[in-house]
């Protein structure tokens, strides 16, 4: 119930439970608003007609506002599940790198370099008619002939240079490829790593002999790699998302570094024609530090990489190659190796930490310092980096037939890795002196090789080991020193009894055992060439005199230490 009142000619407002509220214009077409909306009405004697203005009904909001939130959440989880997706297709797309086909080589041929005729006559025409009238007609058609002539005298001096450019590059071209197919070191490195710019992960090649080449491939942690969803089903058959478990991230996570490591190897033999044999390392670094993890290491060859087809034979490849890996835990999480953990990952890893600067992750950790140490991480000297190594020194001529200097730069080799990757103070002081003596017996042998060496130039093979000679020995001598500072910097950051102590217990057997080993090769070398040319073993050149122990000629009869006679006869009993 409700009443109305009248203000003013077309104007009435009325007043109910529900609110009050105005009406303007006749009955016949009258606009209501107030409590309850927006209407109109329109009547005639005692009908009258209302709609309102937008129709609303009671309760529609709410309605409303549920089918929303609704297509919101739609949305949402379609957006969710597309973006799973999309993470598991990359991964399983890094999964098949190794499956990428790429071209075998060929012989580059240099190009000519076009010439712009159109260009070439344009600017001949401009210069030609340049202060000639429109009006002339006769003398410019004759500057354009003369303009079209000029272009054609340069267009064909053009020519003939860019031929005479294009046949010597041509040459350099030619010698490069036969460098490339003869298996020179210099070129197959160049080759590789031009070649390796646009890979998928950074990759290197560390070093190259004539048929086998050493690889490096580098990833980036799990976590930027391996999704932690996948898509899946629930028991009524609805998608869903799950959380993968740790096993299989890493799993996931090895097959993509094994795929762009055999991915690697695959462009190798692709880019190099004389290469059989890869050596590949894939470690694991993180863009914000100068660290690797080293994960695996597999030799790679040829035919290996020619029969592998389908991501699934790449797994059982791996495991019958027995490619180094260290997996821990029931996740068969891979953690880093050790250098030790297989034969010539050391050598491998000098050739990165020394010719990439990277230093290792996963190294020992620093034990207790001994009593009289001095605390501290690392002395004020730092470890050196560099320095010559020789991983083919049998190939020099003459210097890989000293037995003693071979011998000498494997123990060198394996003390200068465990030196600059060692965490302990102990074993960087006993392998920092290993290094320095055994380098200092390096310097000395070469040193007696030079002179000799010089006497016969004329020779080519002498040649070529005496230039040899000179350039180690350039660069040993800088490198002894930098050992040297860094040895007195950890006998004073370790303490000097301490120093004496490791010096004497495990140094001076080490030097001794590699001294007697060295003797054992030269001796067998010796004799080995004493058969090739037909010669007798000889009897010893000294003895031991039984009494005093002192080496003397073998044909002496009496001691000339302490007149020991060795004529004599044994006295009676």
């Amino acid at each position: 119930m409700g009443i109305g009142l009248r203000v003013f000619p077309g104007v009435r407002i009325s007043a109910s439970s529900r609110g009050i509220r105005a009406g303007v214009g006749p009955r016949a077409a009258r606009v209501h608003a107030g409590s309850g909306g927006v209407g109109f009405s329109t009547g005639a004697g005692p009908l009258t007609l209302w709609t309102g203005a937008g129709g609303r009904r009671r309760g529609g909001t709410r309605t409303a506002l549920a089918a929303h939130q609704r297509v919101v959440r739609q949305a949402e989880r379609a957006q969710q599940v597309g973006e799973v997706a999309d993470a598991n297709n990359q991964a399983l797309a890094l999964m098949r790198l190794h499956e990428e086909p790429f071209p075998p080589p060929e012989r580059p041929i240099a190009r000519v370099e076009d010439v712009a005729r159109a260009e070439v006559v344009g600017r001949h025409e401009w210069e030609a008619l340049t202060g000639v009238s429109i009006l002339k007609r006769a003398e410019r058609k004759a500057a354009r002939e003369r303009a079209r002539l000029a272009a054609d005298e340069e267009i064909a001096e053009r020519l003939r240079q860019s031929e005479v450019e294009r046949a010597a590059q041509q040459r350099e071209i030619d010698a490069a490829w036969q460098r490339l197919v003869a298996g020179d070191p210099e070129t197959v490195l160049g080759a590789l790593e031009a070649a390796f710019e646009d890979n998928e992960f950074p990759a290197a090649a560390l070093d190259a002999t004539k048929d086998h080449v050493y690889l490096l491939v580098t990833l980036p942690p799990p976590y930027g790699l391996v999704p932690e969803r996948t898509l899946g089903e629930t028991a009524t058959g609805n998608l869903t998302i799950k959380k993968r478990t740790k096993t299989e991230r890493n799993s996931i996570y090895m097959m993509i570094l094994i795929s762009a490591m055999a991915a690697t190897a695959k462009e190798a033999f692709a880019v190099s024609p004389s290469t059989q044999r890869t050596t590949v390392l894939g470690v694991q670094k993180d863009d914000d530090r100068e660290e690797i993890a080293p994960l695996c290491l597999v030799e790679l060859t040829s035919y290996d990489i020619a029969n592998l087809d389908a991501t699934q034979d790449l797994g059982r490849l791996f495991d019958s190659l027995e490619a180094v890996v260290n997996l821990r835990g029931q996740a068969k999480e891979a953690k880093p190796l050790s250098p030790d953990a297989a034969p010539g990952l050391s050598e491998v890893l000098h050739l990165v930490t020394v010719g990439l600067g990277y230093r290792l992750q996963g190294a020992p950790a620093s034990r207790s310092p001994a009593p009289h140490a001095k605390q501290g991480s690392e002395p004020k000297t730092n470890r050196p980096r560099g320095g010559p190594m020789v991983t083919n020194v049998r190939e020099v001529p003459i210097v890989g037939e000293d037995a003693f200097f071979v011998a000498c730069e494997i123990e060198r080799h394996a003390a200068r890795t465990k030196a600059q990757t060692s965490t302990d103070d102990t074993v960087r002081f006993e392998e920092t002196m290993v290094l320095t003596h055994v380098l200092q017996w390096q310097i000395d042998s070469m040193g007696e090789l030079i002179e000799p060496l010089k006497a016969e130039a004329s020779i080519e093979r002498q040649s070529q080991a005496r230039d040899w000679v000179l350039g180690w020995t350039a660069a040993a001598e800088p490198e002894l020193q930098e050992w040297a500072d860094f040895q007195n910097a950890m006998a004073e950051h370790i303490g000097r009894d301490r120093a004496e102590q490791i010096a004497k217990e495990l140094v001076e057997p080490r030097l001794q055992a590699l001294k007697d080993r060295a003797q054992a090769a030269v001796a067998e070398h010796v004799e080995h060439l004493r058969a090739e040319v037909g010669i007798a073993a000889t009897e010893p050149e000294t003895k031991a005199c039984p009494d005093c122990a002192e080496e003397v000629k073998a044909a002496a009869r009496k001691c000339r230490f302490c007149g020991y006679r060795f004529d004599a006869e044994p006295e009676a009993a």
